[in-house]
Parts: structure tokens; sequence; C-alpha cells
């Protein structure tokens, strides 16, 4: 019995002597509002204060801070969770404007704005418009679009542009530059929206982008601006060895050019790029500013594209 406690006495030493050791470096931890909290408390690098307690913990910057005490209390883990969630209901309301319940209505009226049925979303629309009248919808939008996926992202973009048409295009500037496919189409989409002619050069970019998708969509989009401005880089759409690309290229040049090509003889309307800058070429006085596509540059790199993270959308 003796050769038994001799063996693992070091252990149970050692085992006493960690747990009065977490006894004693535990701490009080108390704030300027009168509030406090137990736990192990740590300066970080920035200044800040961590609270550890089990294997929860949190931090509160330093001018939050009034003592820190050391003492034997252990803490109480939930108490760091309940902290963590009132922290993070003041950050959102923050952030939004808007309390749980309100944040809570709009989600329920947002799903339906990724409906397959067109009509579910324009009635989402329409009954989030009708909201912000009444609370703060769109800063609740704005928060959420920051960190939304390609999937999400389009939507909130049209949604927002329709809440606040003059403060929202720095945001489509920004978005037109996503390394997302469908961010950068819906952000031209709705850039053109504006009719601002020096918008024309900013969409004109997605005819170089090196996704064929935003190529193809930029063409309709350039299309439906009715643009003369435009044909240069449309041409270069026609030159593209992708058949989409080309044809959907050929056929904005013909809605743009529609007035002028029906009054040529058959033989003579453009078909193939060399045929379209042939035409371009004996029109091109006629317009100002027209866009040269030499000086176009991609939206983004290459590299960013690759390097995006992952998504199955």
């Amino acid at each position: 019995m003796k050769t038994n406690m001799k063996r693992w006495w070091p252990l149970f030493a050692a085992a006493l002597m960690m747990g009065l050791g977490a006894a004693a470096g535990a701490d009080t931890v108390k704030f300027k509002d009168g509030s406090s909290l137990e736990g192990k408390a740590t300066t970080l690098d920035d200044g800040s204060i961590e609270v550890q307690c089990g294997g929860a913990s949190i931090q509160f910057p330093a001018d939050k801070i009034d003592t820190v005490e050391t003492n034997n209390k252990t803490g109480d883990p939930e108490q760091i969770s309940r902290i963590r969630e009132i922290e993070f209901e003041k950050m959102k309301t923050q952030q939004t404007g808007m309390t749980r319940p309100q944040r809570d209505i709009i989600r329920a009226v947002l799903g339906d704005l990724w409906s397959p049925d067109e009509g579910v979303r324009k009635d989402a629309r329409d009954k989030l418009i009708r909201m912000d009248s009444e609370m703060p919808v769109l800063e609740y939008l704005r928060a959420k679009l920051k960190g939304s996926t390609a999937l999400i992202a389009p939507e909130l973009l049209s949604l927002i542009v329709e809440l606040d048409r003059e403060g929202s295009h720095d945001i489509l500037l920004q978005y037109a530059q996503s390394a997302e496919t469908q961010n950068r189409v819906a952000a031209l989409r709705l850039i053109v929206s504006y009719k601002k002619d020096e918008d024309l050069d900013i969409v004109a970019r997605g005819m170089v982008d090196f996704e064929d998708d935003v190529r193809i969509e930029t063409a309709k989009i350039l299309a439906e601006t009715g643009s003369k401005r435009v044909t240069p880089a449309l041409i270069e759409g026609v030159k593209s060895l992708n058949p989409q690309v080309s044809n959907v290229s050929i056929d904005a040049l013909k809605l743009i050019w529609s007035e002028d090509i029906e009054t040529l003889d058959e033989k003579l309307k453009p078909v193939t790029a060399d045929d379209w800058s042939t035409f371009w070429s004996s029109k091109s006085n006629g317009v100002e500013n027209a866009i040269d596509p030499s000086k176009l540059v991609p939206l983004v790199t290459e590299e960013q594209i690759l390097m995006k993270p992952y998504s199955c959308v």
C-alpha cells in the first residue's frame, strides 16, 4: 500500500498544484458600467482584454474595463456565452439599425427574393420597399450585402439600387470588380441603368473579361444602351473564337445599327468581323468619343478569378 502511495503521490501532487494554480490564476474583471465577469484575464497585443473560463472566451476593449482583480473564483462559462450573445445582438443592431424581431421579419421576406417564381420575387421586393418607410430596411440590406455569396448579392444589389439610387452607384462600381462572375454581371447591368455616358467606358471593359459568360452578358447589356460608341468593343467580341460571344456581339451590333443596316443592299450588310470593321470605318466619323478597345482592361485580373474561394454557385 505504501509502495503504491509513493508511486502515485507525485501525480496527485501535480494535479493538486494545477488545480490550485488554476483557481489562484482566476480574476474578476470589473467594467465601468458596474457589471463584472469572472475568469482568467489576459491582456492582448492590441490592449484589449480576453477573459477565459472553461472552453469559453470573450474579448473586451480596454476602455470598457475598470479594474481586474486576481482571486480564486472559478467563473461561469455560461456567463461568457450569455455576454457574447448580448454583444453580438448589440453589434447586429448597430450594423442594421434594427432590433432582432425586426430583423426576423426582414429575413422572412428576403427568403422569397430567391423563389423560382418571379411573381413571388416581385411581391417580396414590393413588400421590402414598403417596409423601408417603417424600418431601416436599406441599412439592413447593405449590412447583409457584405460577405454575401454570388447567389445572394445580385438580388440585394438590385433592391439596394431601387431603395437608394443616388447613393448606390459607388457600391455598383465596387461590385463590378468582384471576382464573382454573377456579381460583375449584375453590377454592370445596374450601372447602365443610370444612363451616364461615362459609365459606358466601365461597362465596355466587360467585353475583354477573362470569363466568356461576362463577355456574353456585357454584349447584351451594351446592346440595350443603343449607344454607337461601343461599336469597336463589340467588333472585338465578333472576333472571339467562342461562337456564343461572337454571335451575341453580332446581334448587339445589328440592334444598335438597325436603322442604318436596313437601308443597305442585302449583299452589303455586315456579317463577319471584317465586314463590321469596314462598316464601322464608314460610320466612325459621325460618332464622338468612340471606345478604343485597345485601351480596355479587364475589370478583374485572371489571378483574382483563379484565387477566388471555391463556390458551388
